[in-house]
């Protein structure tokens, strides 16, 4: 999985972390240790994000392996994803 669309999914997590106001997923997560308590917040929650998409996409993808499942298409795959807003 990580080989097709692991990029797209790369992509998708760094749009996220453009909604709230950050160039990708580095640029947020790199405030985890931030005196200013509303950036750390923001890393530690977008962090534990990024986390739990990389492991849905790695049970995912053990999944396809296994044969218990085809190979879902990208649009698939971020319906499964954890949405952020809720984690807030």
């Amino acid at each position: 999985m990580y080989e097709i669309i692991g990029s797209q999914i790369s992509n998708y997590i760094d749009q996220k972390a453009r909604e709230f106001g950050y160039s990708d997923a580095t640029s947020i997560i790199s405030y985890i240790n931030s005196s200013n308590l509303k950036y750390k917040s923001e890393a530690e929650n977008f962090n534990n994000f990024r986390t739990l998409c990389w492991e849905k996409c790695e049970a995912i993808q053990e999944e396809v392996r296994q044969g218990l499942r085809n190979m879902p298409t990208l649009e698939q795959v971020i319906k499964e994803l954890p949405d952020l807003n809720t984690m807030k």
